[in-house]
């Protein structure tokens, strides 16, 4: 899994599919801690990708719940965090990292394609 997206956590070898992206989710919110992470750096680029067009995640596991769930989640955290410029920790938690959603498009304006 070389991407900065990707999920160092496998099913089965590490718990079934909720306890992956439940691991998955507190390693990438780790991750995006550290300025200039690699995940920090992916995740901007696909932020200005979706703000100047249109972005769509896909993944494998699709219609099932996955990763991709909480790098939107992520992607929106983003969004919001530099708009309205508050402390992350704060934004994180009004923005509920990793709340379930099926959708993973994202339109130009930021907005959530459901």
């Amino acid at each position: 899994r070389p991407s900065p997206l990707g999920n160092p956590y496998l099913l089965g070898r590490d718990g079934n599919r909720e306890e992956v992206i439940a691991q998955y989710r507190r390693w990438y919110w780790a991750q995006l801690q550290s300025p200039g992470s690699p995940q920090e750096r992916e995740l901007r680029r696909l932020l200005a990708q979706a703000q100047s067009g249109e972005l769509e995640l896909l993944c494998w596991c699709a219609p099932l719940p996955c990763r991709a769930e909480v790098v939107r989640s992520a992607l929106l955290w983003l969004a919001v965090e530099e708009r309205a410029g508050a402390p992350a920790a704060l934004l994180a938690q009004a923005a509920g990292i990793g709340w379930p959603v099926r959708s993973t498009h994202l339109n130009s304006a930021g907005s959530l394609g459901l």
